[in-house]
Formats: C-alpha cells, sequence, structure tokens
C-alpha cells in the first residue's frame, strides 16, 4: 500500500496515533513534585486508596503509585529521603492508631465480653488480629509470588508391555 505524503502527515498527527496518546497521557497529572509533596502523596497512598491520593493530591493515580515506592513518575528517580521521611510520619500514624487501639481494649473487659455469644467474641478477635496486621508496614519479602511448575515424567520403553501380532 502506497501512502502519500498528505496522509502520512494526516496519520502522524491523528489523535488516534499511539505516540500522540501516550504523549498526551504524559502530560495529564505527571508534574514535577516537590520532596514534600511527594511525602504527602506517599503518606496519602499508605493510609488511603490510591485513587482516594490521587484526587486529594490532584496528581495522577500514576504519580500516587510511584511516589508510594518511592520513585519520581517523570524522570523515574528514586528518593530515599521522601521514604525515610514519610515513614517517619507513617510510624507516628501507626503508633497513634496502637494506642487509640490499647484504649479501645481497656474498654473491653470480662464483665463487657460476659455476656457476649461465641460468634460475637470471634469476630471482635477477627477484626483485633486485622487491625494489628494492618499496623505493621508491609514489606515485599511478603508480597513475593511463588509459582510451581509441574513437568510431567518421561516414560521408558520399559513401561510398555509389548504385544505382536501376526
Amino acid at each position: 500500500m502506497l501512502v502519500n505524503l498528505e496522509e502520512a502527515a494526516r496519520r502522524v498527527e491523528s489523535p488516534y496515533n499511539l505516540i500522540n496518546k501516550l504523549i498526551e497521557r504524559k502530560k495529564i497529572g505527571d508534574r514535577e513534585l516537590t520532596n514534600s509533596e511527594r511525602v504527602q502523596v506517599r503518606v496519602d497512598a499508605n493510609l488511603m486508596t490510591i485513587k482516594e491520593a490521587a484526587i486529594k493530591n490532584d496528581v495522577s493515580e500514576r504519580t500516587v503509585r510511584n511516589c508510594k515506592e518511592g520513585f519520581d513518575s517523570v524522570n523515574h528517580a528514586r528518593y530515599d529521603e521522601v521514604v525515610e521521611e514519610s515513614e517517619v510520619k507513617l510510624k507516628t500514624v501507626r503508633s497513634e492508631a496502637i494506642d487509640k487501639l490499647m484504649i479501645a481494649l481497656g474498654l473491653l473487659n470480662i464483665s463487657n465480653l460476659k455476656d457476649q455469644k461465641a460468634r460475637d467474641l470471634a469476630g471482635i478477635a477477627a477484626n483485633l488480629s486485622k487491625v494489628a496486621a494492618n499496623m505493621e508496614p508491609r514489606s515485599p519479602i511478603n508480597n513475593q509470588i511463588q509459582v510451581v511448575v509441574y513437568s510431567p515424567n518421561q516414560k521408558n520403553v520399559e513401561d510398555f508391555r509389548v504385544v505382536e501380532v501376526r
């Protein structure tokens, strides 16, 4: 198929051209953030959903994901000082949450739980364990995916019975 210069120019400048789509997408929501903005975005990303953090900070969801991992979405540089500063803030939030949890646990005593059914007590225990588990930062070791691949065993000639036909 032969294409003249006009058709080639029209195709290159078309909004449906993949390169143009990628360039346009990069313009939306990917602005250079200051370190304090990166810290705030990273803290928000750890405390709420990616979408909520993106709306709150007026950035794209990709920017929020990159900040959560400690990278900049524009030049893909690693920001260790941002990670450290946001971890300090997150530790403060976690310690306050643990203090409130301990106050709530102090309010739970034997007399309050005596009238509860076994199902309710199990629900309370499960919810408290979820809260305790969510307080800890997720380490990348726990998020590794394990894939097990099984290969078939190859049969030997000795495994087969020989039948002669005449």
